[in-house]
């Protein structure tokens, strides 16, 4: 059996849904990751990921500092030259209002 896979292009306006996502991937810069990231963790299941790339290493802390105050645990870390990856994991009891 092969597992039903969503693919969505768009931006946070195409993440309605809470808590529905396996991974949520954003390749995009800092300003627009800060501003959508709590849309992002709302819609990550439980131990659900998060990818974000396409940002500066210099933006790494801000970043990292917005997802640790939405309860989401960083889990790499990658950078390339200039260039940064980052992952955090949902933990299992977040609570999100609609």
């Amino acid at each position: 059996d092969t597992p039903e896979v969503e693919l969505r292009l768009g931006g946070a306006e195409t993440v309605t849904e809470t808590g529905a996502f396996d991974f949520v991937m954003a390749n995009i810069n800092r300003n627009i990751i800060l501003n959508d990231i709590a849309v992002y963790a709302r819609a990550m299941k439980p131990k659900g990921r998060m990818f974000l790339s396409g940002f500066y290493v210099d933006d790494i802390d801000m970043i990292v500092n917005a997802a640790r105050a939405l309860g989401l645990c960083l889990t790499s870390v990658i950078a390339n030259k200039n260039w940064a990856n980052i992952c955090f994991t949902r933990i299992e009891n977040m609570n999100f209002t609609e």
